[in-house]
């Protein structure tokens, strides 16, 4: 199986290490698509996910690429041919249109009560996985 984790900020790691690190220990080939398109500076220019800010895992590595917009992000994602996306936001926060690649299926971590607060029913439907 094919697992893409979307890493909007390198703070998203807090969440998705122990993920991460349990794919990779079950034999999960693990992408990590970093969004270079994200500010360097500013509040949170901080949190800029810079490939090298990556952290190691116990189980092995991952793939870790960066991509600069929503049609770089969906030709990774089909080049690559993943099965399940991993993200703190939804398709249509990522996809301009709302239209993610077809045959990725979409898995939504909930990391506060917020998500329901920016998303509306409909957004959250367009999920596979919550």
């Amino acid at each position: 199986m094919r697992l893409a984790f979307i890493v909007q900020r390198v703070n998203y790691y807090k969440l998705f290490a122990p993920i991460i690190d349990e794919s990779l220990r079950v034999g999960y080939q693990v992408y990590c698509f970093h969004n270079y398109n994200h500010p360097k500076e500013g509040l949170k220019g901080y949190n800029f996910p810079y490939l090298n800010n990556t952290p190691s895992f116990l189980y092995g590595s991952q793939n870790v690429l960066p991509f600069d917009n929503s049609g770089h992000l969906a030709q990774l994602l089909s080049t690559h041919e993943i099965d399940y996306v991993i993200s703190l936001e939804t398709p249509d926060q990522i996809f301009s249109n709302g239209q993610r690649p077809e045959n990725t299926n979409w898995a939504l971590i909930q990391h506060g009560a917020d998500v329901f607060d920016v998303n509306d029913p409909e957004t959250l439907l367009n999920v596979d996985l919550f």
